[in-house]
């Protein structure tokens, strides 16, 4: 009898035991889960909130191209220095590196938050002479939203 009731015992504590263990898993994967889906919806409301809007580009020398661009999203864009830029003929379009001090590059005339509604005047010193050829401009935000510009030098 006394046999019965030890082995009982020890088949409900280990009972115990495994039923909080499992417990304490299921609520570590729990908080993991709703960690990645919070980051998820952080991400995709970045991405909704934010657009831009490429108003007009043209070359004011042989080498320099202007382009005005609009923040038409619903917050400001405040890493404006991870804005990525891609230029050159329609074909053979290249990244132009932000303010590298070289040729090719591109700046901002205004490097302040790029709030909603502004518009942003960029300027690009391209590094060879303009070709009457098709040009394209393109133009992507740090999450990854872009417009894009075709022009012909005039």
């Amino acid at each position: 009898m006394v046999s019965i009731v030890f082995s009982e015992s020890i088949i409900l504590i280990s009972s115990i035991i495994l039923a909080t263990a499992f417990t304490g898993i299921i609520l570590s994967k729990t908080g993991t889960l709703e960690s990645m889906v919070s980051s998820a919806t952080s991400m995709q409301r970045s991405n909704i909130l934010t657009d831009i809007k490429i108003i007009y580009v043209t070359n004011t020398t042989s080498s320099t191209v202007v382009a005005w661009v609009k923040n038409v999203g619903k917050q400001p864009i405040v890493d404006i220095d991870a804005v990525d830029i891609y230029f050159g003929p329609i074909k053979s379009v290249n990244m132009i590196p932000y303010n590298n001090g070289g040729s090719p590059t591109w700046i901002y005339e205004d490097t302040s938050t790029w709030d909603i509604m502004e518009t942003k005047k960029i300027i690009i010193s391209y590094g060879s002479s303009l070709s009457n050829t098709t040009y394209m401009l393109s133009i992507a935000t740090p999450n990854g939203i872009t417009d894009e510009y075709i022009f012909s030098p005039p």
